[in-house]
Parts: C-alpha cells; sequence; structure tokens
C-alpha cells in the first residue's frame, strides 16, 4: 500500500508545478528551437561567357612575290645618283629636304648668289596628298655675261580611293642662260643679245592600281605634255603616252606589255636665213616581254618593235641574272632603245645649244643604241655593296655636240653633228658603303672607249668619276661631301680650220654642313668647287671658281 501512496502523492505534486496560478508569470525555461546543419556550404557562381583570347588565323595573302627573298645589307640610304655638272659649278638642288614637306630654305653666297626654296604639303596620304615647291637661285660671274637665272614652281598630288591612285602634276621652269662663250678680243654683247631664255611647261597624270586586282593585273597608264619655249626662236610641243600592263601568271612567271606613244613637233626661226619651219618627230613602240624567276634563275626575255618616223625597227631586251653563291649575282643582257634627240632632251643636256641644233632635212633624228653586257652585282659583309659592269654599244646616228664653226660667227652656242655609224666599250662600276643613318659613302666610275667615228666623239667624255659621303657624327650635326672628276674629250678649233683640240679634265669638290639647332631651325653652310677650278665642260664656257653660300632652313 505504500507504493501506490508515494506514486500518487509524486504525481499530485508534479501537476501542482506544472499548472500556473493567476497573475503569476513564468519564465520559459525550454530550450528554444534551432536548426543544426551538419554539412559545409559550398557557393557556386554561375558560369558567365568570357571573351576568347585565342588569336585566329589571318586572313590568307592572295599576292605573289616572284622574287626569291634576299636580305639586304644594312642601311636606310642606297646609292646616290651623280651631281650633274652645272655650267656655272653651282649645285641647284632638285627636290626637298628628306623628311620635309613644309620648309623655307634661304641663302646667299659668293658670285651674288641667292637661293630661295620653298615646300608646303597637305593631306594624310590616305585620302589625298597635294605638294607645292617654288625654287630661285642665281650667280653672276667675272666674265662678261657669265651669268644664269633658274626658277621653277611644281605642284604635284594623289588622290586615292579604293585600291587605285590618281596622280598628276604641274611644273613650269623659267631658266635663262647667256652664251658667254664667245671671243672677247673680236666683239661685245649685250646681255640681251646672248641670252637663252627657256620657257617649259610639263603636265603630267596618271592612274595605277596599287594592288592586284581579282586577275593578277596590275596597270599604271600615263601621259605628259610638254611646251618648251626658247624667246623669239624655238618652240616644241610633246605628247607622251605611256600605257603598261602586267599579269602574274604563277609563282615563278610574270608577263608584261607596255605601248609608248611619243610625239614631238619642233618650231623655229633660222637666223640666217629668216625662214620659218617645223619639224615632226614621232616614235611608236610595243614592248612585250616575260620574266621567269626561280631561287638560281632571273630571267627577262622581251621583244620592241619601234616605229621611228615611220622607219620600223625591232629592238631587244633580253636580260639574266644567275645567283653566284650567297650575295653573289651574275648579270648578262642585250638590249636596245631609241633616244630621242628632241629640243628639250637635248637643251637638258647642253643648255648652250644653238637656236638650230638638227638641221631640217636630216632624215634620221633620233639615236638607235643596242647594247651587249655583262657584269656581277653582290654584297660583302654587312655594309658594302657593289656593281660592275662591261658592256659593248653600237650607235646609229648619234648625237654629237659641236661648237659653233661658221665663218660670219664667233663661236657663242653649239649645234649638232650625227655619225651614222659608231660604238663604244662601256665600262661602269659602283660601290656602297653604309652604317644606317650615320654614314654612307658612295663611288661609281664609268670608262668610254669610242671607235668607229670618222673624225671625233666630240664633247663626249672618256672618264667620269663621282663620289658622295654623307655622315652624322651627332645627332643635331650632318656633314656632306661630293666629288665629281672627268677626262674630257675633243673639240673643234676654230682658229685650226676646224682641227680637234682635247680640253682638259676637271675636278669639282663640295663639302657642306647643316647644324639642327631644333625640329624648326637649323644652319647650313655649303663650299663648292673647292680647289678652284675653273675647267670647261663645254669649249669656250669655263665654270665659276670656289663658291661660298650659307642660310637658315626653316621647317614648320
Amino acid at each position: 500500500m505504500k507504493m501506490p501512496f508515494a506514486r500518487n502523492l509524486f504525481l499530485s505534486l508534479l501537476l501542482f508545478q506544472l499548472t500556473p496560478e493567476e497573475g503569476v508569470a513564468q519564465q520559459d525555461t525550454t530550450r528554444r528551437q534551432t536548426i543544426e546543419i551538419t554539412s559545409a556550404y559550398r557557393p557556386v557562381v554561375r558560369r558567365s561567357a568570357k571573351i576568347n583570347l585565342t588569336a585566329s588565323q589571318l586572313k590568307a595573302d592572295t599576292g605573289k612575290n616572284l622574287r626569291p627573298y634576299e636580305i639586304p645589307a644594312q642601311g636606310l640610304y642606297y646609292s646616290y645618283r651623280a651631281v650633274i655638272l652645272k655650267p656655272l659649278a653651282l649645285d641647284k638642288e632638285s627636290g626637298p629636304e628628306t623628311g620635309d614637306r613644309n620648309f623655307v630654305k634661304a641663302g646667299f653666297g659668293s658670285y651674288n648668289t641667292p637661293l630661295l626654296r620653298a615646300g608646303i604639303g597637305i593631306g594624310d596620304a590616305r585620302d589625298y596628298l597635294f605638294n607645292f615647291y617654288a625654287d630661285h637661285m642665281s650667280s653672276k660671274g667675272d666674265l662678261e655675261n657669265q651669268q644664269q637665272s633658274l626658277s621653277g614652281l611644281k605642284a604635284a598630288g594623289s588622290y586615292f580611293r579604293g585600291d587605285h591612285e590618281f596622280y598628276g602634276s604641274l611644273d613650269w621652269r623659267n631658266d635663262n642662260y647667256r652664251l658667254y662663250g664667245y671671243d672677247r678680243s673680236k666683239a661685245s654683247f649685250g646681255r640681251d643679245e646672248v641670252l637663252h631664255a627657256y620657257r617649259d611647261l610639263k603636265l603630267t597624270g596618271g592612274l595605277r592600281n596599287q594592288t592586284a586586282n581579282d586577275l593578277d593585273i596590275t596597270y599604271n597608264p600615263e601621259f605628259s605634255i610638254t611646251r618648251l619655249a626658247v624667246k623669239d626662236k624655238v618652240r616644241e610641243n610633246s605628247f607622251l603616252l605611256n600605257l603598261p600592263l602586267q599579269r602574274i601568271m604563277s609563282e615563278k612567271l610574270l608577263l608584261r606589255v607596255a605601248a609608248g606613244l611619243d610625239i614631238s613637233n619642233f618650231a623655229a626661226i633660222e637666223p640666217h636665213v629668216d625662214s620659218a619651219y617645223d619639224i615632226k618627230n614621232n616614235i611608236f613602240s610595243f614592248k612585250p616581254s616575260a620574266e621567269y624567276n626561280s631561287d638560281i634563275f632571273r630571267i627577262n626575255f622581251g621583244l620592241q618593235p619601234t616605229w621611228d618616223n615611220g622607219a620600223f625597227v625591232l629592238l631587244p631586251d633580253v636580260k639574266i641574272e644567275a645567283k653566284l653563291l650567297d650575295k653573289f649575282r651574275l648579270l648578262a643582257g642585250w638590249r636596245g632603245g631609241i633616244v630621242k634627240n628632241s629640243f628639250r632632251n637635248l637643251s637638258a643636256i647642253n643648255p648652250f645649244m644653238d637656236s638650230l641644233p638638227i638641221p631640217a632635212k636630216l632624215e634620221n633624228l633620233n639615236t638607235r643604241e643596242v647594247e651587249f653586257f655583262a657584269g656581277i652585282k653582290g654584297e660583302i659583309g654587312k655594309h658594302f655593296s657593289f656593281t660592275g659592269k662591261a658592256g659593248w654599244i653600237s650607235y646609229r646616228n648619234i648625237a654629237l655636240f659641236v661648237n659653233d664653226q661658221r665663218p660670219d660667227s664667233i663661236g657663242k652656242g653649239f649645234s649638232i653633228e650625227q655619225e651614222d655609224d659608231a660604238n663604244n666599250f662601256r665600262v661602269e662600276g659602283q660601290l656602297s658603303y653604309i652604317v644606317q643613318d650615320r654614314f654612307t659613302a658612295n663611288a661609281s666610275l664609268i670608262l668610254n672607249a669610242y671607235s668607229g667615228f670618222k673624225d671625233k666623239a666630240w664633247h663626249t667624255l672618256p672618264l667620269e668619276l663621282s663620289a658622295s659621303a654623307r655622315w652624322k657624327p651627332w645627332k643635331k650635326l650632318n656633314v656632306k661631301s661630293d666629288l665629281y672628276m672627268f677626262n674630257a674629250g675633243s673639240y673643234k678649233s676654230k682658229e685650226n680650220s676646224g682641227s680637234a683640240r682635247n680640253l682638259k679634265g676637271g675636278v669639282d669638290l663640295t663639302i657642306g654642313a647643316q647644324y639642327n639647332f631644333n625640329s624648326t631651325f637649323s644652319a647650313w653652310l655649303d663650299v663648292n668647287n673647292l680647289f678652284n677650278s675653273k675647267y670647261e665642260r663645254w669649249h669656250a664656257f669655263p665654270v665659276l671658281g670656289t663658291g661660298l653660300l650659307a642660310g637658315m632652313l626653316v621647317r614648320f
């Protein structure tokens, strides 16, 4: 009985504790509900699109380079051309300063020599490009009427549209020479009596595709119109048209074809009989050729059918290059051409020509040249390159400058005589040493051994040697030097009934320097004919002595 009573008592007390009393707040001592996580949480970011940085394959180049790959010698500048020997031994620069499109170059020197050159360029060379140049130089020597004045204006531009370039230029020259080669012991002349005032206007234009079209064809048709006049004496109008076309047939074969038209009309007044007449001089040529290239050979084979004032002649155009070792090539060829003896071309060689250089009734106006040659070219080390060539040239109707021999003349100018058939064994060589843009030296040699002339090869040059050097000792200073030497030919001596006499040779050394203060201002100095050699390239026309020129160059 004790056990039930105890159990009932325990249950009663438990019930009493769990039953709340009215008005009394009970504290909740039970455990709050919670969620327990027994596994670790690993957040995952959604995969996003990423830029593909893998290089894509370049578009295939469909162009074909037919020439074998060659690594050139180290350098930035290549061989300079020989400086043209001016009658007064003053070098009138023919082009703008390298890299300058907006500039003014001015100076003054001995022999009352002002020099002014200027250039302005606009355009980005992507859509269009336009350049304008102006130049003037004059000088006056110690002899009576020993003076010249050379001036010119030129505008040239290009317009780019797609893969094509439209280009053109307009060039005007006003060059005044005086025929000062007369005998002053017998006569004296005023300035206008011996004036040769050349007025030359030239318009050119053309169109070329900068890359081959879908048929692998490139073309470059171009034309030029020229008008040359010598005051009250001569006028000559010319029209030239050239239509070249080439097509790449394969990686090793290239076909070319070109048609050329050269029409000119020369009109003059014969000073001795006061009669006017015209001379027409027209040349038409057609030139197909094929070029084959391999790792060892490069062969060009072509023919040039030509009509020289109606007379047909077939001229060769063959050239072969063969690789010898790594950096040497053997050369050989057989080439021909027509040298047009227009007044414009002849006066560019000798500005002291007579107003009527070629007899009016001359049947064969132009000179035909055919040459066989062989040579070698190559590179030695990283800085030397050279070319050597020897050839046999046959002339037909070669034009020669002959000093005036008329009985009533005092020997002011030159006329033209032609040799029916003549030959020349010519040896040529060029050598270059280039060290980037810091130092460049070049030299060229030409030896002529003329033969087959009835008399002499009047006023030709048996020997010509030219050399130049450009040195940049430090960033702001440029130094230059040019040397020209020649061994002169023969001339007709009027005092000895036209017998042959030999001209003396000449040596002309020019040195100069330019100091760049900054990118805008520079000072320059030139010393011409340093040895004061008053040689005669043309008989009775001595050049000036040592000349000093100095000035400033401004770029903007």
